[in-house]
C-alpha cells in the first residue's frame, strides 16, 4: 500500500487542501493522507497524519524535496500531489511500477516547445530563451516515489545550481536532472491523463485521472469539485 501526501502551507485556508482530501477519500478511502502543514497552518481535514514544518520563501523548492524525503524515510512509497488537485478515478497505473524507481508526468507537446517568460532574462538568465522541454520537461505537481533515494538524488542537485533556484524552479530543474541520470528507472506517464488543466468548466474530463489546476487556471478548482462531487 502507498501513501498519499501533499504540502498545505497556506496558514487558515484549509479548504484547497479539504477538496483534494475528500476526492482522495472517495476513490482510496483506507489509504493514509499525510499533510505537511506550515508552522501556524491548520489541520487539513480528511488528513490522516500532519506533519508540521517551517517553510522558508527564500529555500522553499528546496524545503519541499528535504519534506518529502523524510516522508518517505517514515512512511515509505508515497504520491506527491501539488494541493490544487482533484483526483476523479484510481491511479492504480501510476504506482504500480515494478522495477521502477519513480513514476513522472512529462509536459504536453505543446507546452514542451513554448519559451520561457522574458522577465527570466533578469532573474533566471540561463533560463532565458530556453524552452520547458530543454529545461524543465517534466512537471513536478505529481510524481511517485517507491525509494527514499531519487529524493536524496534530487537534494543533492540543488548543490549544483544557483542560490534563485531555491525558491522557484528548483524541484522541476532536479526532476530533470534526475530522469537524465541513468543511474534510475523512471517511468514516464502522459501529462493529458495524470497531470491535466482544464481551460474551461465544460470541458470532457471522462478520460481524465487527476486534473491540476495551475497558476490563473486555480479559479476553476472549486466550480469543478461542485460539478464532480456536487
Amino acid at each position: 500500500m502507498f501513501n498519499f501526501c501533499f504540502i498545505h502551507n497556506y496558514e487558515n485556508n484549509t479548504l484547497m487542501g479539504e477538496m483534494l482530501g475528500y476526492s482522495i477519500k472517495k476513490i482510496y478511502p483506507i489509504h493514509k493522507i499525510i499533510t505537511i502543514i506550515g508552522k501556524n497552518q491548520k489541520k487539513i481535514p480528511y488528513s490522516d497524519i500532519s506533519e508540521t514544518y517551517n517553510f522558508s520563501k527564500s529555500s522553499i523548492m528546496y524545503d519541499i524535496i528535504y519534506c518529502q524525503l523524510e516522508i518517505v524515510k517514515k512512511y515509505g512509497p508515497t504520491l506527491f500531489l501539488d494541493a490544487d488537485m482533484l483526483l476523479l478515478q484510481d491511479i492504480d497505473e501510476f504506482v504500480e511500477i515494478n522495477k521502477h524507481d519513480m513514476s513522472v508526468t512529462i509536459r504536453s507537446e505543446s507546452t514542451l516547445k513554448v519559451k520561457l517568460h522574458e522577465d527570466h532574462k533578469k532573474k533566471y538568465p540561463k533560463l532565458f530563451n530556453k524552452t520547458f522541454g530543454e529545461v524543465m520537461p517534466y512537471n513536478a505537481g505529481i510524481y511517485f516515489c517507491k525509494e527514499k533515494y531519487v529524493l536524496e538524488f534530487m537534494l543533492n542537485s540543488f548543490k549544483k545550481m544557483p542560490k534563485e533556484y531555491f525558491s522557484w524552479y528548483g524541484d522541476q530543474i532536479a526532476l530533470d536532472m534526475l530522469n537524465k541520470n541513468k543511474k534510475f528507472n523512471i517511468k514516464i506517464f502522459d501529462n493529458n491523463k495524470y497531470n491535466f488543466t482544464p481551460k474551461t468548466i465544460d470541458e470532457d474530463i471522462s478520460n481524465k485521472y487527476i486534473l491540476h489546476f495551475k497558476g490563473r487556471r486555480r479559479n476553476l478548482l472549486i466550480p469543478y469539485f461542485k460539478k464532480i462531487f456536487s
